[in-house]
């Protein structure tokens, strides 16, 4: 058993990605004080999507700040655990083909 971390490559992450139930989004705010808030997301193709109401979420995309999204999980039995954090990201105001 290894106790060091290993760096994955781009395909590793977005396999574990896929398979993740929960990520999470986190960001500073003016008083440097950090935020961490669980979101449900689905991976298209290579980008990370999920959506959010207003709130602290969307205050924080629409200020631009430096957003990082995190996902992980972890075997306790086998004494392994993975984290994939992505910090490039794009706000999408608006879902096309959305029905309604």
């Amino acid at each position: 058993m290894t106790t060091r971390l290993q760096t994955l490559d781009t395909g590793a992450c977005l396999t574990l990605l896929r398979g993740a139930a929960v990520g999470r989004i986190a960001w500073a705010g003016d008083d440097g004080t950090a935020s961490v808030l669980p979101v449900n997301f689905v991976m298209d193709g290579t980008a990370v999507v999920f959506a959010t109401a207003p709130g602290a979420k969307m205050d924080a995309v629409q200020a631009g700040r430096p957003l990082t999204f995190e996902a992980d999980d972890l075997e306790p039995a086998l004494r392994t655990a993975w984290s994939v954090i992505v910090t490039r990201w794009e706000a999408i105001e608006e879902i096309s083909g959305r029905a309604g």
